[in-house]
């Protein structure tokens, strides 16, 4: 009796390839000024070396719990989560008026409010 095997195949990464990177992006914005999941990948300079992926959201992160301002229209933020670690990376940017996208901030990502 002849053995057959299926091939497994690796799980996908999540997203789509952008610039390299694997993103997983918000798909609309009622904000016009944020910006775009690309621009915001351009600006933070991300490679696909060393990324699992990334993710994009529009506005401010704010972690569960804790007290959030309000958001100016054209921020935006990136969960970068590497490939040999568990270690995970927020980025904050913004766009200018001209649409020139920013980094503003950047800090190890934690879902867990400060003080808690």
């Amino acid at each position: 009796m002849a053995c057959s095997t299926t091939p497994t195949t690796p799980s996908p990464f999540p997203g789509v390839p952008i610039e390299g990177v694997n993103a997983v992006c918000d798909t609309a914005s009622d904000w016009p000024m944020a910006p775009t999941c690309a621009a915001a990948i351009s600006a933070a300079g991300l490679s696909q070396s060393g990324i699992d992926f990334v993710q994009y959201h529009f506005g401010r992160y704010c972690a569960p719990g804790a007290p959030c301002p309000s958001a100016p229209p054209n921020y935006g933020y990136l969960v970068v989560h590497f490939k040999a670690s568990s270690s995970v990376i927020l980025i904050q940017v913004q766009a200018d008026a001209s649409g020139k996208v920013t980094v503003v901030d950047f800090q190890p990502f934690s879902s867990i409010p400060p003080g808690m």
